[in-house]
């Protein structure tokens, strides 16, 4: 938009002549130092022109008080955009991480519990037998009898907590890669 669409429309019957050249020395901040002495003694008699002097010299000082935003250096831009590039990466390359330790200890606690409700009393009445039958027959190998009566009754619950943990442990990974995509 030019200084001429912010002019009010003149009512006046008619065009001045040498109205686009006063206008000009205004704009440019020229008015009335570069004008002839000839132009300035037009703008003086003129209705036209005095009023463009008036209203164009208003609208320059008003444009010019207007202060300009200081813009930051061209690096501290760059710098900023890379800074929030690493961020914004670091969120995205963490997320299944977070996945990973949520299913971790999502299974720890399974096997903490298998433990507490499962191990713990079988473990125990299978080390008192295993330790028995050591302790009765000390250079004797324990026979497939005694190992499938003291042994597999107390590993059984270890086992199914650890294939169970290495299922949710798989399903997280697997869950992670697909959120990484």
């Amino acid at each position: 938009m030019s200084l001429r669409d912010h002019l009010p429309v003149a009512s006046a019957p008619a065009d001045c002549a040498r109205e686009d050249e006063v206008l000009d020395l205004v704009v440019m901040g020229q008015w009335p130092a570069r004008a002839d002495a000839d132009l300035r003694g037009h703008a003086a008699t003129c209705a036209i022109c005095r009023d463009v002097v008036a209203a164009a010299g208003a609208i320059v000082t008003l444009e010019e008080a207007q202060p300009v935003p200081a813009l930051p250096d061209a690096s501290v831009v760059w710098a900023r955009a890379e800074r929030r590039a690493r961020e914004e990466a670091a969120r995205r390359a963490a997320q299944p991480l977070h996945l990973a330790i949520g299913v971790a200890a999502a299974s720890v606690a399974g096997l903490a519990f298998a433990w507490w409700r499962l191990g713990a009393p079988w473990l125990a009445a299978g080390w008192h037998r295993l330790t028995a039958a050591v302790e009765s027959s000390a250079p004797r190998i324990p026979d497939v009898h005694t190992v499938t009566t003291t042994i597999l009754p107390a590993v059984q619950p270890l086992t199914a907590a650890l294939l169970i943990s290495l299922l949710v442990v798989s399903i997280g990974v697997l869950v992670a890669r697909m959120a990484d995509r």
